[in-house]
């Protein structure tokens, strides 16, 4: 999609309501009169959600109508819009492809898969496509988007002259375009032709006063030629009007030094630092929503390098650091941030894990208890604590560290679960019965309290039939080979050995050297056996 197309949304309505517009008939290819009421009312009901901006929806839409109705131009031409629109441009070249096969010599059409090719970057066939739009339409004022395509792909080449040529040919269609001269302006520049540049920008924020890139580029001209107070300026208004960007703040910084003031480039240094920082911390926590820990420390630790007053990267870095294992080095990092911000109890709790980790179970403890004094409401925070006790053995600690948690919420549906295994460990059956069902009936989807009743029903001779029942629900939910063991043993003790026998197969091919797997495997063959 082109720039314009961008920036104006009824570029890309021109083409179905070109369609639209023209005269009906039955031998006309764009007529769906002669369809079905159902697959006129589909045809109404995508272009409406393509109107409405439901790009997404209408996509779906255009292509189920493509595809029983190849023949039909709206159904390819919608379907080449909405994924325009989405930015799917391989989608889209082929949807006006199939279209420009229906309507040949349509230059609405052919500019539009011009700038469909352009978003592939297939640049050639965008500049052909463009070319013959423009033969086609004698004077539509649709060319002037053409011509700027055609600017795009000169500029993106390096062939600058080229591209004011097109831009110059775009203007004079319609003068008032502010894109087309801003980016006159850019080529101009890049061919050091400052003074047509300057005019060429200083016409584009008169259209638009708040086109940074165009403030920016007015200093880069001042710059070159030699006026370093109106650079200045001009880079402190682009700072102003885009603060979060690091290019504004770093040039304004050179330009005030060369100005001998220090202070003032100082300042203007550590704003470019601090917007770099985040920059990096931005791509980092990307990387970190993926789990892609590696990738995501590469970004944080530029963030850090770039801004070590930057407490938030060095906290997203030790985060990341705990995540991969390098629980060491993030304890090193969490002490930094705490130094930093004493009361954050998100860096104290982490902090607890990586010592969790590494075996310092007293520290841990004692970080523990601080950030549960501190943000009682964090219930992570007890369930650490008991894994921490339960690590030392202390299963009486453990189940004291849930019962806190749920004594602040008692509507924690995991504690309850949580506690109950340990409490099963502890031999409280009917504790652990009574907290697995609460868990339950708090929530009643999660598979793991249904899977871990039901284990609790099987081995203490409870009711096989509701345990059945839970475990069955529970293998819908997670098909794991724990829960299908549960599962099979439960068949096995009703008697259904042919039930019995699929489901610990099941589990076997999943993890074949699972030592519970292997040990229920054994018993139900021996029950098999004469």
């Amino acid at each position: 999609m082109s720039v314009l197309a961008r920036a104006a949304p009824a570029w890309i309505l021109c083409v179905l309501c070109a369609l639209a517009v023209r005269p009906s008939g039955a031998a006309e290819p764009w007529d769906t009169s002669a369809y079905p009421p159902a697959t006129q009312r589909k045809f109404q009901q995508a272009e409406k959600l393509f109107r409405d901006g439901d790009h997404a929806a209408s996509l779906a839409l255009y292509q189920e109508l493509a595809q029983k109705h190849p023949e039909l131009p709206p159904a390819q031409i919608g379907l080449a819009a909405s994924a325009s629109r989405l930015g799917r441009y391989a989608e889209a070249a082929s949807g006006y492809e199939a279209a420009v096969r229906l309507l040949p010599d349509d230059p609405l059409l052919e500019g539009e898969l011009a700038d469909a090719y352009r978003g592939v970057k297939r640049y050639d066939d965008a500049e052909a496509w463009y070319l013959r739009a423009l033969a086609n339409s004698g004077d539509a004022p649709h060319r002037t988007r053409w011509h700027f395509g055609l600017g795009l792909i000169d500029s993106a080449a390096g062939r600058y002259p080229e591209a004011v040529g097109h831009y110059t040919d775009a203007l004079a269609i319609n003068p008032t375009l502010p894109i087309a001269r801003h980016n006159m302006g850019v080529a101009l520049l890049r061919m050091n032709r400052l003074e047509e540049a300057d005019a060429a920008f200083v016409d584009a924020l008169s259209a638009n006063p708040e086109n940074v890139r165009a403030v920016f580029s007015r200093g880069q001209i001042a710059a070159r030629n030699g006026d370093r107070g109106l650079a200045a300026e001009l880079y402190a208004r682009a700072a102003d009007l885009r603060p979060d960007e690091p290019t504004f703040h770093h040039a304004h910084a050179q330009m005030l030094l060369r100005l001998g003031d220090a202070g003032g480039a100082d300042a203007a240094l550590g704003r470019y630092r601090s917007t770099k920082a985040a920059q990096y911390r931005a791509e980092g926590r990307e990387f970190m929503a993926q789990e892609q820990w590696v990738d995501a420390l590469a970004h944080l630790n530029k963030a850090y390098e770039t801004d070590p007053t930057d407490i938030d990267s060095l906290t997203d870095r030790a985060y990341s650091l705990l995540r991969s294992g390098e629980s060491e080095l993030a304890r090193r990092e969490y002490e930094r941030v705490l130094a930093a911000r004493p009361g954050a109890a998100r860096a104290m709790f982490h902090l607890a894990v990586a010592l969790y980790h590494l075996q310092r179970h007293d520290e841990a403890e004692t970080r523990l208890l601080t950030v549960i004094a501190d943000a009682p409401d964090m219930p992570e925070s007890y369930r650490q604590l008991a894994w921490v006790r339960r690590a030392q053995g202390d299963l009486s600690g453990a189940e004291d560290a849930f019962t806190m948690g749920l004594a602040r919420n008692s509507k924690w549906a995991p504690g309850y679960w949580w506690r109950g295994s340990v409490r099963r460990q502890l031999g409280a059956e009917s504790d652990a019965e009574a907290d697995f069902r609460r868990a339950i009936q708090l929530t009643p989807d999660a598979p793991f309290p249904r899977e871990s009743l039901a284990r609790l029903l099987l081995e203490t001779g409870g009711d096989l039939a509701e345990a059945r029942k839970h475990a069955a629900s529970a293998v819908r939910k997670v098909p794991s080979p724990q829960h299908r063991v549960t599962l099979a043993l439960i068949y096995d003790a009703l008697g259904l050995s042919a039930d019995a026998g699929a489901e610990i197969e099941r589990a076997y091919s999943e993890a074949p050297s699972d030592e519970r797997v292997a040990a229920a495997r054994e018993r139900i063959a021996a029950r098999g056996r004469p």
